[in-house]
């Protein structure tokens, strides 16, 4: 059986987000620059969305 890992020790400390009124050129910048497919949309830290590009 695999020891456990904590989530802080596989997640990253600092969250990539968009804000929800960036426009769609602003987050598809933001995930090519940090090589991610997944973004949140916050609105004052609350989470609104999650957006996930299509490969």
């Amino acid at each position: 059986m695999k020891k456990r890992e904590s989530i802080s020790h596989i997640m990253t400390k600092t969250v990539v987000t968009a804000n929800e009124k960036d426009d769609l050129k602003k987050v598809v910048e933001k995930l090519k620059a940090h090589a991610i497919r997944h973004i949140p949309i916050v609105k004052v830290k609350k989470l609104l969305e999650l957006l996930a590009e299509r490969i």
